[in-house]
């Protein structure tokens, strides 16, 4: 199959079909590097009839850094029925080669999976992994938002699995980090006991005290009385 050079303006990026949480800004960084030192990127996947992005967003990404409005990149076309068969081919392509997806990457193909009715089976094959694990994830790692639609957990907060997360537990998760909060807190307390917490850093010890009051506010009473 030939590719073709095509405006990347014409292109649908229809994020709802994008496998990956995020566009990493650094990867991208990298592909510019890659292609200045002379290498040659290779075509991204778009379906024909809706021209919507399958497989390549980080390489269009650094195609409209590159060029802006004028960019144009190389097309390899597909011709998927819908956006089911879509999400399966993105979500395959996206396990074996690129960044590898994260946990919550993983979920997400899962729950969107789930809403265009694509089968447990066909999930699995897509992301590499069996119909049991499949199904595991989709239980303990998924909850529900504001208007009861599953979503996603992300590592910290899978413990809330199977629970209807209000609009204000939604938007904290989105910023949290892929590990578990116990390591945050072993990450402070290791750098305030070995003295390498910048005190000089007055939003740094405005935010750590912010964090001592809520603290006061949410541990349980009896733990407040046993750390003194």
């Amino acid at each position: 199959m030939k590719a073709q050079n095509v405006l990347v303006a014409t292109l649908v990026e229809d994020y709802s079909l994008y496998p990956r949480h995020h566009i990493n800004e650094g990867h991208v960084r990298d592909m510019a590097r890659a292609r200045s030192a002379g290498h040659e990127l290779p075509p991204i996947l778009v379906d024909r009839k809706t021209r919507k992005i399958v497989d390549g967003f980080h390489r269009v990404a650094e195609a409209k850094r590159r060029d802006g409005a004028q960019a144009e990149i190389a097309v390899l076309w597909a011709d998927l029925p819908d956006d089911a068969a879509m999400m399966i081919e993105a979500a395959r392509l996206n396990s074996v080669h690129g960044e590898k997806l994260t946990p919550w990457d993983r979920v997400r193909v899962i729950v969107r999976c789930q809403e265009l009715g694509v089968t447990v089976e066909q999930t699995a094959e897509a992301l590499h992994i069996s119909a049991e694990r499949v199904e595991e994830l989709r239980v303990h790692c998924t909850a529900r938002d504001q208007n009861n639609e599953p979503m996603a957990l992300k590592t910290p907060v899978f413990h809330m699995a199977g629970k209807k997360l209000t609009e204000k537990q939604v938007e904290a998760m989105m910023h949290v980090g892929g590990n578990q909060y116990k390591f945050y807190a072993n990450q402070l307390i290791a750098g305030a006991e070995a003295g390498l917490l910048d005190l000089s850093d007055v939003t740094l010890i405005a935010r750590l005290r912010t964090l001592i009051e809520i603290l006061g506010r949410v541990l349980p009473a009896e733990d407040l009385a046993a750390t003194g």
